[in-house]
């Protein structure tokens, strides 16, 4: 990614371009998001951060993991498709809502063929697995 590999290249390319949408294949959400992370004083945040002892399992957590199995195990048109269904919100409370407890024939999704309803119900199973696992764990 235009030879960015460490966050001092990250911040030099922002000091240099303002932004990040010039390099190939960042859209408008990775942009947003690399200029955030530009923005904050991530020496203080590191710094601080070992300093604190985590709880067993945070909301934001399960959220990342959410976020994260999100992008590792859909392809694009199921991400769109999941992106518009939860309104670019992977908070807990829509999670459940929309996701654990809705059966997967409730859920309404546009422009989805068979292979990416597969994909996204695959999704779908991962998710509820972890929830279950982490509900099980603070038991």
């Amino acid at each position: 990614m235009a030879g960015i590999k460490t966050i001092n290249d990250l911040k030099a390319f922002h000091e240099k371009h303002s932004r990040f949408s010039s390099i190939r294949g960042c859209g408008k959400k990775t942009n947003r998001e690399l200029v955030e992370l530009c923005n904050t004083d991530l020496e203080a945040y590191i710094n601080n951060s070992k300093h604190i002892i985590p709880s067993p399992f945070t909301e934001r957590q399960f959220e990342y993991e959410v976020e994260l199995l999100f992008k590792i195990s859909l392809g694009i048109r199921a991400q769109n498709a999941m992106l518009e269904y939860l309104g670019d919100s992977f908070t807990i409370e829509n999670i459940e809502k929309r996701i654990i407890f809705a059966p997967f024939s409730d859920i309404k999704l546009n422009n989805v063929g068979k292979k990416t309803s597969q994909e996204i119900q695959n999704f779908i199973q991962k998710i509820i697995a972890l929830y279950h696992t982490i509900e099980r764990a603070l038991d």
